[in-house]
């Protein structure tokens, strides 16, 4: 199976860099980082990913137009969208059938991608279950 194809459009460097790390190295996923929507629109004229990832922190107004844009746009009215909140009360009940979920900041890193997972319907390659306990330890 091929694997999932994530565009991150995240404009805090270090929140970009965190988000990489959790969702190529525990999802397994590859993840294009966009820095802006502007970026992030200009990558999806040429590529098509399965799943778009969302920022909508630092302008509300920008990310519901880039949400509106996207659905009325043929070549990507069908990609999902997964928005990244502090809060999300600017986005009313079908707003747009584009947006599958919502992930609260902060979030968990670890579990970030059992999140993601769930919300796309999409199975999760690495075990990231806790290891067993050391039976070992304390004997003695």
């Amino acid at each position: 199976m091929a694997r999932q194809i994530i565009l991150l459009i995240e404009p805090e460097a270090t929140l970009c860099e965190l988000l990489l790390l959790c969702l190529r190295k525990l999802g397994d996923w590859t993840v294009f980082p966009a820095a802006s929507m502007g970026a992030g629109w200009d990558w999806l004229m040429v590529q098509q990913p399965d799943v778009i990832v969302l920022d909508v922190a630092t302008s509300e107004e920008d990310s519901r137009r880039f949400i509106d844009d996207l659905s009325h746009n043929l070549a990507t009215a069908s990609i999902p969208v997964v928005l990244l909140v502090s809060h999300a009360t600017w986005l009313s009940a079908g707003h747009s059938d584009q947006v599958v979920g919502m992930i609260a900041k902060p979030f968990n890193p670890v579990t970030l991608p059992i999140e993601m997972a769930s919300l796309l319907g999409w199975p999760l390659i690495c075990d990231l279950s806790p290891p067993p306990p050391n039976l070992e330890a304390g004997t003695g």
